[in-house]
């Protein structure tokens, strides 16, 4: 006579870290680095992670919870389990189901070889992944206020026909995966980037300005402004839709515009420069941070496509301090007509900013 599938049941046959592993599709030693350590991985619920955002705890009860600091994902091993299989915990049918499911998964209590519970292998599942999952966002958008002014205009001088023309919309009620998890205050507001559609699913990049960590949320990966390129004389790839749109501030008096990757780690592939050369067919810049991702983004984009690469530079390395880490930092601190002669100074002098990149990559290491 079996006992009962329960989860108690399920945890004396089964580790909770073994669950996770299996229905998030992550390795036993990346859990337990991050319980040891308190340290961050990549998400394993979303399609793109820009940085280290999942972590995983063991609590004072010996429970282990995992939490994707996106917003995507908080609870314990059964609750992994579920939103893998799209599953409702509160559902008392659909979650026998799902202990059934782990149970087979597992190979234990009704499911082990000959019925026995002496060759259960836990760390053997029979469950195939299916990659990260893809959340589905939905919106309830909010009109633009003053509040949405004072950031997007005073500071930046980007303007509401920018925005709208970028597909750049102000939320009030964000839904993921069905779940409510931000509504607006004017203490946090939240911009929805839509990037386009794969297959079904809509891209959308989520844009908190005022949070100091885990500022974006997003669903896939698609070049931003990608969708409004026209021929120009001076084109460049930048590091964000913001930066994006920044540029096209001064697309009145100089013949510019950019387009920005999902994040400075993603490298424009053949298909997709080739794409962009259809439209700027003279000058093509990067234009990334000066830190040793953003020169390794523009040292790798010279070597594969002879763009020429330009930094805000700080000072380190006998390089000018501009004072600022972006187009859009250093509009807010000395303004747009300063700023215009910078860009028009950057043309100029083109990739002679800085000679030695291979030796910048180096050093911005230690």
């Amino acid at each position: 006579m079996l006992p009962d599938l329960t989860k108690p049941y399920i945890l004396d046959n089964v580790s909770q870290e073994d669950i996770f592993a299996a229905y998030f599709d992550v390795s036993l030693a990346d859990i337990e680095y991050c319980i040891s350590t308190g340290r961050l991985i990549e998400s394993a619920v979303r399609s793109v992670d820009e940085r280290p955002s999942m972590g995983f705890t063991k609590r004072a009860d010996g429970k282990v919870v995992c939490r994707d600091f996106g917003g995507y994902f908080w609870g314990d091993c059964f609750d992994a389990a579920a939103f893998a299989l799209n599953a409702d915990v509160k559902n008392s049918r659909e979650f026998m189901l799902l202990l059934v499911h782990i149970a087979k998964t597992f190979r234990i209590h009704e499911y082990t070889d000959g019925h026995t519970f002496k060759n259960v292998i836990k760390t053997t599942t029979n469950y195939i992944p299916q990659g990260k999952i893809s959340p589905v966002f939905e919106f309830k958008f909010r009109d633009w206020d003053v509040n949405d002014g004072k950031y997007w205009y005073n500071k930046y001088g980007i303007t509401r026909a920018i925005l709208e023309a970028h597909n750049v919309y102000a939320i009030q009620i964000l839904w993921v995966n069905g779940k409510i998890v931000y509504t607006y205050r004017n203490t946090d507001p939240a911009y929805g980037y839509y990037l386009g559609q794969i297959g079904d699913l809509l891209i959308w990049k989520i844009y908190f300005p005022y949070r100091k960590e885990y500022r974006f949320m997003t669903n896939g990966s698609l070049i931003q402004g990608g969708k409004l390129l026209k021929e120009v004389e001076h084109g460049i790839v930048i590091k964000s839709l913001k930066d994006v749109m920044q540029l096209a501030v001064f697309a009145d008096t100089i013949s510019l515009q950019g387009i920005a990757p999902a994040s400075e780690t993603m490298i424009l592939n053949r298909e997709q420069f080739t794409y962009v050369e259809t439209y700027w067919k003279k000058n093509i810049y990067t234009f990334s941070d000066f830190d040793l991702t953003g020169v390794r983004f523009g040292s790798e984009m010279r070597r594969r496509y002879k763009t020429r690469p330009l930094y805000l530079t700080n000072g380190r390395y006998n390089t000018i301090n501009f004072q600022a880490k972006d187009i859009s930092d250093y509009v807010s601190k000395f303004g747009l007509i300063q700023a215009e002669k910078l860009i028009l100074q950057f043309i100029e002098v083109g990739e002679n900013i800085i000679d030695d990149w291979d030796f910048i990559v180096n050093e911005l290491k230690h």
